[in-house]
């Protein structure tokens, strides 16, 4: 049988060049990228994170395996110190069961090793912020981190059903930042 993450690779591989591809993240490698920039790629976050993380959280409580570290806390302190507020966002991310949980959590782990990036860009082109900046600073081990997320996703599915369920979890949450993304640069728009 596969590997269960090759196959979360494979499976989201479209998905997460779409993300990518969203100007609202391309900006923030821009060497002119801006605190608007910044400002408006942590509320899009933010939206997100609280949303799945809600979800996902009962099945990563501090007895499992490996519990999940939220960022929602890291989110909310770089948005007020920003001058942004944090409000509480409509919508639901649904999580049946565990082996959805590893899907969601596979995609917000994953975004670890893109967050180190973005970190080192912002420290050269917004050194006072990007300092001081939670969001960017998490898990200076991303790739230690990372090699035991992807050990444990492996011992946790073991059937080619929970493998499924995890991949269209996956899926689905790339799908939700890209929509959030989308709804958000609309609203930008309007303000317009």
């Amino acid at each position: 049988m596969a590997k269960a993450h090759l196959i979360l690779r494979e499976a989201t591989h479209e998905w997460h060049q779409r993300v990518e591809e969203l100007s609202l993240f391309k900006k923030l490698m821009y060497p002119e990228v801006s605190v608007e920039d910044l400002l408006a790629t942590l509320s899009l976050l933010y939206a997100f994170y609280e949303r799945v993380e809600s979800a996902i959280q009962p099945y990563f409580s501090q007895t499992s395996t490996l519990p999940y570290n939220s960022k929602k806390r890291a989110l909310e302190a770089d948005l007020t110190l920003l001058g942004a507020l944090t409000q509480q966002v409509p919508g639901v991310f649904e999580v049946k069961d565990v082996a959805v949980a590893w899907g969601a959590r596979y995609v917000l782990e994953g975004a670890s090793l893109g967050r180190k990036v973005i970190a080192r860009h912002l420290k050269k082109r917004l050194p006072a912020i990007a300092s001081s900046l939670q969001f960017y600073q998490l898990e200076p081990d991303v790739e230690t981190s990372w090699s035991h997320l992807v050990s444990t996703l492996e011992a946790e599915l073991q059937t080619p059903a929970q493998i499924d369920r995890a991949t269209t979890a996956a899926c689905d949450t790339f799908e939700l930042l890209y929509n959030l993304a989308k709804l958000q640069r609309r609203d930008i728009k309007k303000r317009l």
